[in-house]
């Protein structure tokens, strides 16, 4: 619990003797009071509040006198602190007797029992049977392997360049009951994954039972499904100090960028409230693809003095970004420089720069050329952080195009 919590039960004594009695309710904390945390308080009331007291002078509270087959109801009111968690192994129990006093040899005891929730949800790890973290303590780690060979950041999903279904992987995680009652959990996972089209994507995590405990996905590993009819899949009962054995799966689009994939899971009792989360979970997507570079011409033959246009596309067709894109090209020894203008399908400013015999440009500017040296390396890049040059810092995202027209004149000799 978050606060300091107050149960409070309403027993109900009865004379079932012959004559008038006072009812004595007898409890022992020392010895009636089983289960609970450090700082447990009970105390015993009349129906409305009031501490029960002694009637009789004998040193014990009851309820006063109760004739032939009459009742009495009393409180039983127990108080625990924040953060209590039952003991293991042990419901929380208080034990209280009623003892007549006209034959103290004549007692019957009832047992108020508290179910206090608790949840351990997580990777194998720490808990109930040596598994799960419980909640409240992050599971240790940044990173779990996954048993498919696909997932871990140091074996990262490779998209394969013919992909007609999402990539599946999967991992192994655990849910316990530290409760003292049966409960139920609904088990909910998302995962954002961002796509090489620029958008993103929330991906459900799906969840199965891992019948056989191997910590794979086999065929006769069971999808949860809502046992409870709230709509939310769920464990289905889980008896107290017990745990079920799952597996997380999630199936990566084909068309996801290079990036590590953080997965939120969340464990929930819809009766108890008890919730834990698992947020140390990633899976990582490696880089597929390569830039590309198309270049045509608008006709296939041509005369001295006639002007040539060439069209260059150059693409990231990966799944990571390019950075410090570019693309060059270069006068024709035989021809006459004439244009070169480029576009962009990337968020940013076109500039324009001669390379020189290694490839390097030393200025960019916004400007195309109009004149060029002979045999010039002419290059258009995109500025998409605004700086004015063509650096690591910019970005050509997946699917994101440089579009260059080229333009040169045959010599007539």
């Amino acid at each position: 619990t978050t606060t300091t919590t107050t149960v409070t039960f309403t027993n109900t004594v009865q004379n079932t003797g012959n004559r008038d009695d006072v009812l004595n309710i007898v409890f022992d904390p020392s010895k009636d009071l089983a289960g609970f945390p450090a700082g447990t308080k009970v105390t015993l009331q009349n129906p409305d509040g009031t501490p029960l007291t002694d009637h009789n002078g004998d040193g014990i509270p009851d309820v006063g006198t109760v004739g032939q087959n009459n009742t009495a109801d009393i409180l039983v009111k127990v108080e625990f602190p924040a953060g209590s968690t039952p003991a293991t192994g042990v419901i929380p129990t208080v034990t209280v007797y009623v003892v007549s006093s006209n034959d103290k040899t004549k007692s019957d005891p009832t047992k108020d029992i508290v179910n206090l929730p608790g949840l351990a949800f997580g990777d194998p790890n720490s808990g109930i049977g040596g598994d799960p973290t419980p909640v409240g303590t992050p599971p240790t780690g940044t990173t779990t392997d996954f048993p498919n060979g696909s997932g871990n950041p140091s074996n990262p999903i490779l998209p394969p360049a013919t992909c007609t279904a999402p990539i599946r992987t999967y991992l192994p995680m655990e849910v316990g009951n530290t409760g003292s009652a049966t409960d139920l959990y609904n088990i909910d996972g998302t995962a954002p994954i961002k796509l090489s089209s620029g958008a993103s994507v929330t991906t459900p995590i799906k969840y199965y039972k891992d019948v056989n405990g191997d910590g794979k996905l086999d065929s006769g590993d069971t999808l949860l499904v809502d046992t409870n009819g709230d709509g939310k899949p769920d464990t289905g009962p889980i008896a107290g100090g017990t745990e079920v054995k799952l597996i997380a799966v999630l199936d990566v689009p084909c068309d996801a960028a290079a990036q590590t994939i953080t997965l939120t899971q969340t464990a929930t009792s819809p009766n108890t409230g008890a919730t834990g989360t698992d947020g140390n979970n990633t899976v990582t997507v490696g880089t597929s693809g390569k830039p590309t570079v198309t270049k045509s011409v608008n006709v296939t033959e041509a005369k001295p003095g006639e002007t040539l246009t060439y069209t260059i596309v150059a693409k990231n067709a990966s799944n990571a970004n390019v950075t410090a894109a570019r693309v060059c090209d270069k006068v024709n020894v035989v021809a006459t420089f004439v244009s070169y203008t480029a576009t962009t399908s990337a968020t940013g400013t076109v500039l324009y720069g001669l390379a020189d015999s290694t490839g390097k440009v030393s200025s960019w500017q916004k400007t195309a050329f109009t004149t060029t040296p002979l045999e010039a390396t002419i290059c258009a890049g995109v500025d998409t952080n605004g700086d004015g040059n063509i650096t690591a810092a910019d970005i050509l995202k997946p699917g994101e195009t440089i579009t260059a027209t080229f333009q040169q004149r045959i010599n007539d000799k």
